[in-house]
């Protein structure tokens, strides 16, 4: 019997792709892949075996990274490769679960056919600074209860 994950490693591999690790540690956290599919994929969070979580996340595939070169950091094209989800896309294209069937309950939500994940963007975006003055100059002014005296 075929699993997911040997029909998405060859089609991952004719097309170049480096694929997201089957374990690695972060944050002194340990990841195992429990399972994937094409673009989803549940991994188990612990230490040591212990405090597990279970983080069911959306891939996306990037094709260009961060380099700094002569004190300047830029994009450079490279070889296309999976990602995980970056924190400011968690809650979009990541989520954290205390048991193993919630995470699944959710990973079968995302790979129903009649459900589609919006694509999240590849690399981190934070929200510019001065954000709420700027969408307060396009609302023009708003009326607080200290305006109405």
């Amino acid at each position: 019997m075929s699993t997911p994950g040997e029909s998405v490693s060859a089609a991952a591999s004719a097309q170049g792709i480096k694929r997201l690790r089957e374990t690695f540690t972060h944050n002194r956290y340990q990841f195992d892949q429990l399972c994937r599919t094409d673009n989803t994929a549940i991994y188990v969070q612990h230490i040591n075996g212990r405090q597990k979580a279970f983080e069911v996340v959306v891939i996306t595939v990037a094709t260009r990274k961060l380099v700094k070169t002569t004190g300047q950091v830029v994009w450079e094209a490279c070889q296309p490769y999976e990602c995980y989800p970056s924190s400011e896309a968690w809650g979009t294209s990541g989520w954290t679960y205390t048991t193993e069937a919630d995470a699944r309950a959710k990973y079968d939500r995302l790979n129903e056919t009649a459900f589609k994940v919006s694509a999240p963007p590849p690399y981190p975006t934070r929200a510019r600074l001065g954000f709420a003055q700027d969408a307060l100059e396009l609302a023009g002014s708003i009326n607080t209860a200290g305006d109405q005296r």
